[in-house]
This record gives structure tokens, C-alpha cells and sequence, in this order.
């Protein structure tokens, strides 16, 4: 079968869950005798100058296009908004693909940048569409629901606050106030998504939490399924803890606000005990915030910023640290480091909602604390520090679907798919 995968962006310059998510399944499909090619979007122009071109990445082949608004000035903020959902450029360099490879089936993981336009041309085409879920990113422009409050965004009241959490008006020179000027363009983001929406065959939520979540943003319930995604297992074999006279706690992923890192910072700045907090990721993804959450950290040896790494280390990075603490304050789906540590025996503490609280249940693979709430993440971390025992008691860890089992089920489903078109 020939399978064209989507994705907002691409290893090896980025490395988030649902990338590395994406490159896994590639993989592992190759290796059920598919056909497999990545299509993906990448910032700024190509390192020839060009705007689309191919290469090789561990062995899959993949076509990058790059794309930047043509509107100078001011208003290019406004074109970059719009281009990151319907962008008939990159439409048109997709239909160019389809029209070379020819795939059975466009597995779609991540819209953004690569926008909805992308989904026209499949159709037109005749190929099923099927869009693997991997955060809120259909509902909200900014992906992961946290609003300009620093809060939880409970409903997107159809865009009109949309302007102000993407902070069109201050990258434009302008006052915040006038950020309801843009609201047209995100009620229009949210109305043509919908007919997106309309157009794919079939979504696989990772949670049921986003499931339903999507569901109520108007996802008919028979097209979108909760299926958890497949993981690399294989970097954990001969896997060994070390041992630390040290309680170690751990921070893996992405150094943003919404990830709640100056939660953690505050939490573990009062324990008094022999303890180390290790920071993973890149400080200077939001520089203002990078800035800040180290000069929360000034003055206490104990906390260390250790940097980005190659995830094939996780298994060596995990072996280090005997508590992985998930401080997120959006709603989470199904974390990549959440299944990671499962397969490293490693208990988290993350806040009791959202895929976090699917994937950690309190009491066995670890605890929950109150969301957003600093104090108890501290009460919660100097119960295990007082009492290791009670950090070797959270041992009920889930069984792990690997990326083969995985890639053996998307057969099956694009093979219904393609029946079924």
C-alpha cells in the first residue's frame, strides 16, 4: 500500500511527541512492506533557497515545503495567521505530490501550517483522509486551549476571542484592545475548518477525554474513535535504573508557559531535603519565558537546566531521575513522556485532569495534584521525598501498545477506508 503521511513538522529539526509519533509509525509500516512518504511543512525558506523540495530522513522520504505570507509589514501577522489553516500554496504543492505518488490513503497528524487545504486535494483525488488527533488544535488556534488569561479557554465563543490570545494587536504596534478587530478571521478559521471537519473520513483520538471534547465541538461521534497511539519500545531494552542516594525529580518536553514549569520551580524550591530537580528541553522556545523560569531558579544549585537531547536517549535520561512531574496547565492528550515513563518504571505526578489523568492513575503508576496549584504539587513531592517507599509503591504501570502492534491496526483501518471510498 502506498501511504502518504501529513504532518505540521519534521524530524530532525523537531521533536515533539506528535513527530515522533509520526516517524515511528512510518517506520514501522515500511517494515509491513508499505510505501510510505512524510509530507511537511518547515519555517523560513529552504536551505537553497527553495520553497519545496525532498530528502531523506532515516530512511523514509520526505517533501518539505516552506512558505512565508506575502504581505509586508504590519500585516504580516495577519497572513501568517491565515496561511497556518487554509493555505492554497501549499494546496497546490500537495496536489503536485499526489498527482507523483499516487497514495491509497492520507494519514493526516497535524493540519497546522500544512492547513486544511491539503484535504480538498486528497479528496478531489479520491483518497480517504484519515486525521489522527493530537491536541485541540481544530477548536483552537493556539492549539492547546490556554488562553490570553493564563486560563483554561472553556468554549472558543465561535473566534471572537481568538485575536486577543494569538496577540495579533502587539505584534502589529497596536493596542490589545483592538484585538476584536480580527475576530472576522477566526470566525471564519472556525466556520472553514468545519467543512474540513466534514471532508475526513475518519479520526482516532489518542484519549477519550479529547474524544468527547471533540465530539461536543461537533466531530460526529461514528467518525472519531479513541485509539492510543503506538511507542518505541524498543529503546528500552536492557533498560536499568540507577541508583542516587538523591531524590531525583524530572522534567521532560517543551519549556512553555502552558506547561506549568514555574509551578514546579516554586513546588520544589521548598523542599528541604537531599533533593535535584532535572530540566530537559529547550529554555529558549519562548525566550521571554525561558528567561524568566531560570531567573526563578537562580540562587538554588539543586535545580539544573540540562538541555535538549536526541530522544533516543529517553531510556538513559529516565534511568536518572525517580519521579517525572507533568506541571501542565492545558489539558494534555496522550503525552509521549507519560508512556515513556511507563515503559522506564517511573511513577509521574501530574495535575488530575485532561489525558493526564487517563494515563496516570493516582495511587499506581502515580499521584495527582490539584490542578494549577503549586502548594499541593509541593505537598505531593515531599510525601515521596520523606518516604521513598512510597515512590517504589507506585509500580501498577499500564501495559504499553507498541508502534508494531500499532502500525499492524492502521493496516486494518486503511484498508477499511479504502473499501469503504
Amino acid at each position: 500500500m502506498k501511504i502518504l503521511q501529513v504532518i505540521h513538522q519534521y524530524l530532525p529539526k523537531h521533536q515533539a511527541g506528535s513527530e515522533i509519533y509520526t516517524h515511528s509509525l512510518s517506520k514501522a509500516l515500511k517494515q509491513l512492506g508499505h510505501e510510505v512518504r512524510v509530507f511537511a511543512f518547515e519555517y523560513g525558506g529552504g536551505p537553497d533557497g527553495g520553497q519545496a523540495r525532498w530528502e531523506e530522513y532515516d530512511s523514509i522520504p520526505v517533501y518539505r515545503v516552506h512558505h512565508t505570507p506575502d504581505a509586508w509589514g504590519r500585516l504580516y501577522w495577519i497572513g501568517q495567521a491565515a496561511y497556518s489553516f487554509k493555505d492554497d500554496w501549499v494546496g497546490m504543492r500537495f496536489g503536485e505530490m499526489l498527482r507523483e505518488f499516487r497514495p491509497e490513503i492520507v494519514h493526516a497528524q497535524h493540519l497546522h501550517n500544512v492547513s486544511g487545504a491539503i484535504v480538498r486535494h486528497a479528496k478531489q483525488a479520491r483518497i480517504p483522509v484519515v486525521m489522527t488527533l493530537h491536541d485541540y488544535w481544530l477548536m483552537c488556534p493556539r492549539i492547546n486551549l490556554y488562553d490570553y488569561q493564563k486560563q483554561i479557554c472553556t468554549h472558543s465563543y465561535g473566534g471572537w476571542r481568538c485575536g486577543r490570545c494569538m496577540e495579533l494587536s502587539p505584534q502589529m504596534g497596536l493596542d490589545a484592545r483592538l484585538s476584536h478587530l480580527f475576530a472576522p478571521l477566526f470566525a471564519y478559521r472556525r466556520q472553514y475548518l468545519r467543512t474540513v471537519i466534514r471532508e475526513i473520513d475518519l479520526f482516532i483520538s489518542p484519549s477519550n477525554f479529547l474524544r468527547q471534547h471533540m465530539i461536543e465541538f461537533g466531530i460526529p461521534s461514528r467518525k472519531i474513535i479513541a485509539s492510543d497511539n503506538g511507542y518505541d519500545v524498543t529503546r528500552f531494552l536492557g533498560y536499568q535504573k540507577t541508583e542516587s542516594s538523591q531524590f531525583r525529580i524530572g522534567y521532560i518536553g517543551s519549556q512553555m508557559e502552558h506547561k506549568g514549569i514555574h509551578l514546579l520551580i516554586e513546588a520544589f524550591r521548598r523542599l528541604e531535603g537531599n533533593a535535584v530537580l532535572k530540566f530537559y528541553g529547550d529554555t529558549m522556545v519562548q525566550p521571554e519565558y525561558g528567561r524568566r523560569i531560570r531567573g526563578m531558579a537562580q540562587g538554588d544549585p539543586r535545580i539544573l537546566f540540562c538541555g535538549r537531547f536526541e530522544n533516543d536517549r529517553i531510556a538513559k535520561v529516565l534511568s536518572e531521575i525517580d519521579v517525572l512531574v507533568i506541571p501542565s496547565l492545558w489539558y494534555e492528550n496522550s503525552p509521549l513522556t507519560i508512556h515513556e515513563a511507563s515503559l522506564a518504571r517511573v511513577p509521574v505526578v501530574a495535575a488530575g485532569l485532561g489525558g493526564m489523568a487517563e494515563f496516570v492513575q493516582d495511587g499506581a503508576n502515580g499521584l495527582h495534584f490539584e490542578f494549577g496549584n503549586s502548594e499541593d504539587l509541593y505537598r505531593k513531592l515531599s510525601m515521596l521525598e520523606q518516604d521513598r517507599s512510597r515512590v517504589a509503591a507506585l509500580d501498577q504501570f499500564p501495559a504499553v501498545k507498541t508502534i508494531e502492534e500499532n502500525a499492524v491496526e492502521m493496516e486494518h483501518l486503511y484498508e477499511t477506508l479504502k473499501r469503504s471510498v
